[in-house]
């Protein structure tokens, strides 16, 4: 028993050892038996009944002293308790399960789960531990697969890295993630700054095709949806750092990223890449061009009611009307909705980002007690 609760982890709860041991009548006697030799104590009883281990040495001495197979079958037990006991509330549990199937060398399952408890640490502002989830699941893949790695799959676990690291404020190593997500999927992101400058020429030539003449450009170009959404993540992701330091690697991402979007018909990606060539065009001046792909954008997002898209689409709205329009009421208007809809989609970073639009309008246009 006591072998048993080793694997199960320093503490174990009571329901869990129950369905491993397959204790029966006996297990509440003999964790009786543990706490009077002063081995475990009682942790807690609500929400469940749970023990620990009074010192770590003694959970350590007890786990080593099982044979390697034997610590394998029960770790995959372990998961597999935890699985069917929790399945309710799954997500408090994706960093346990990731590391008992580890352990169990169940490296396919133990990938999936440290990619759930990664993207599970980023939403809860996490990043150091989602790199560390993220990291665990590249070793456990290349256990399973070695180079045979799925590019999609291999993009998307670079690019969360990419997004952990930028959230940390490691920008130039998450360009480098990011830009090797690209690699992956075949769309290498041009390096020089004449390189940089052509494909500009060549996505410009794409969109005036798409708007000109859509039935001779706008056909599939077989790129796969999966693949698609992934790179207009990229660009997206890779636009976020380029907003601040370089304007026309950010042309060149919007511009890509609505291409991509359109040519596969993927309107997530079209209301992004609409309200990023909004956002140039009314930097270059050009307010008129802006102020018809923000509203592509908004219009898109009203369309497919997705909370994300219209966050974005709005807050790249609200800042045409405050700075190319001088609308302030209208951008005050539109920055409440996007930090809304942002807030109805758990992105706190983002909602965080029009609160404050909120709180600089109204302190712009006389309302020092609201902004506050």
């Amino acid at each position: 028993m006591l072998k048993t609760a080793a694997v199960i982890g320093r503490s174990f709860v009571y329901r869990v050892l129950r369905a491993v041991s397959e204790g029966g009548a006996d297990l509440d006697h003999h964790l009786a038996d543990l706490q009077q030799l002063e081995l475990i104590r009682e942790k807690t009883r609500l929400p469940e009944l749970e023990y620990l281990f009074k010192h770590a040495l003694t959970q350590e001495a007890t786990y080593e002293s099982i044979l390697l197979r034997r610590r394998r079958e029960l770790h995959r037990r372990v998961g597999e308790v935890i699985e069917g006991l929790f399945a309710d509330r799954l997500e408090e549990f994706y960093g346990l399960l990731a590391y008992h199937f580890a352990r169990a060398e169940e490296w396919e399952k133990a990938q999936e789960y440290l990619f759930k408890a990664g993207d599970h640490a980023g939403r809860v502002a996490a990043d150091a531990e989602a790199l560390a989830y993220y990291r665990q699941a590249s070793a456990a893949y290349a256990r399973v697969f070695g180079d045979r790695w799925d590019p999609v799959q291999r993009a998307a676990l670079e690019r969360k890295m990419g997004e952990a690291l930028f959230r940390r404020g490691e920008h130039q190593q998450a360009m480098e993630y990011l830009q090797r997500a690209l690699t992956y999927l075949g769309r290498p992101f041009p390096t020089s700054r004449w390189g940089v400058r052509l494909a500009i020429v060549r996505q410009i030539l794409q969109q005036a095709g798409h708007r000109l003449l859509p039935r001779l450009f706008l056909r599939s170009e077989g790129f796969g949806s999966p693949a698609a959404e992934e790179q207009t993540r990229l660009y997206e992701a890779m636009g976020w750092i380029d907003y601040f330091v370089d304007v026309e690697r950010l042309f060149l991402e919007a511009l890509t990223l609505l291409n991509v979007s359109e040519r596969n018909r993927f309107s997530f990606g079209i209301a992004r890449g609409s309200m990023g060539i909004g956002l140039i065009s009314d930097f270059l001046s050009m307010f008129w061009l802006g102020g018809i792909y923000h509203r592509r954008a908004v219009a898109l997002a009203a369309e497919i009611q997705h909370p994300l898209a219209i966050g974005l689409a709005d807050l790249g709205l609200a800042f045409h009307e405050l700075h190319a329009v001088g609308h302030c009421d209208r951008a005050l208007e539109l920055f409440r909705r996007s930090a809304a809809a942002y807030r109805e989609a758990g992105e706190l970073r983002r909602w965080g980002a029009a609160a404050t639009m909120v709180a600089w309008v109204l302190r712009f246009i006389g309302h020092p007690a609201d902004s506050l």
